[in-house]
């Protein structure tokens, strides 16, 4: 009974213990299932779609509370969801699967650190700025745009990108960086989730 007890606290429904369970939000429901879960001191915890159907708040708090009883007791959380972005925010580690094999594993940060870099280029000479970086060694993807080109350089290129286009005298409006997702390497990876390779 004590154990009881000290679960929900850990969930954040010790206030809660005593009311109904039909009564409670699909957030709390969602946090009483990782209680029962924890009731028996495990070191692994297994979860299956642990934020699906959840408003944003009730994401953040089960985001929080997955990240809290990881680092602070020590608890490895194994989780499944289509979810992409919350895995993002809440793993360290993860695995693809597609047509039911692991076709890639390990950290995030590694998975998703690449050799090159994508830009968003403002301008309002595309046209020019097309011509100027096709002969650059550094461009290895262009895809022009109205009023701006998406561009993949080799990392770390992006002041000579912008130099050389100065020098060419094609203003730049913004040149914004722009991350790979987790969503964005899995449709990169899978073929956009498709049977088809």
């Amino acid at each position: 009974k004590g154990r009881i007890f000290e679960v929900l606290e850990l969930v954040g429904l010790a206030d809660r213990a005593k009311d109904k369970v039909a009564t409670y939000s699909l957030g709390m429901k969602q946090r009483l299932g990782i209680a029962r879960a924890l009731i028996n001191n495990p070191k692994i915890v297994f979860l299956d779609e642990p934020m699906n159907g959840l408003d944003p708040q009730g994401m953040i708090e089960i985001r929080g509370l997955i990240k809290s009883l990881a680092l602070g007791h020590n608890i490895t959380f194994f989780i499944t969801s289509h979810l992409l972005h919350e895995i993002e925010q809440v793993c360290s580690k993860i695995a693809i699967i597609k047509n039911g094999q692991v076709i890639t594993e390990g950290r995030v940060d590694q998975l998703l650190s690449r050799d090159t870099e994508r830009l968003e280029l403002h301008t309002n000479k595309v046209a020019e700025a097309c011509e100027v970086l096709k002969k650059a060694s550094f461009i290895r993807a262009i895809n022009p745009g109205r009023n701006k080109l998406l561009v993949e350089i080799e990392r770390d290129h992006s002041t000579q990108l912008n130099e050389l286009l100065v020098s060419k005298a094609i203003p730049v409006k913004y040149l914004i960086p722009l991350k790979e997702s987790l969503e964005d390497y899995f449709i990169r990876l899978t073929n956009g989730g498709t049977a088809n390779d």
